[in-house]
């Protein structure tokens, strides 16, 4: 099966700034809960040319606050969420890659 090259709907132009605050897709907020929403990523999406394992979440870019996107379509049928600073993902050593439409960023490993 041909994987599809995320490439095609990364947007440009937002500006992070690494306090902001990553909102992790609510419920469920386990690996069990995580690694499939990874797992669907990775078998449609490519990266330059690899499976693109990733997780999707939502980030406090501009016009984004925390409040409108636990109200937003995403995520506001969720019970709990999850939420970190953008600069410790990254120092984590997971890559965050702005896609589809804002606010959603896709988060992966190794890159």
């Amino acid at each position: 099966m041909s994987l599809e090259p995320i490439e095609g709907y990364l947007r440009e132009g937002d500006q992070l700034d690494p306090a902001a605050h990553l909102v992790v897709r609510g419920w469920p907020l386990t690996a069990d809960g995580i690694l499939p929403n990874a797992d669907a990523t990775r078998r449609r999406y490519s990266w330059a040319g690899e499976p693109l394992v990733a997780v999707s979440a939502e980030v406090t870019i501009a016009g984004w606050d925390v409040d409108r996107i636990l109200s937003g379509a995403r995520l506001r049928t969720r019970r709990s969420y999850a939420a970190v600073a953008v600069g410790e993902v990254l120092g984590a050593g997971f890559g965050r890659l702005a896609t589809f439409s804002a606010p959603h960023y896709s988060v992966a490993l190794g890159f």
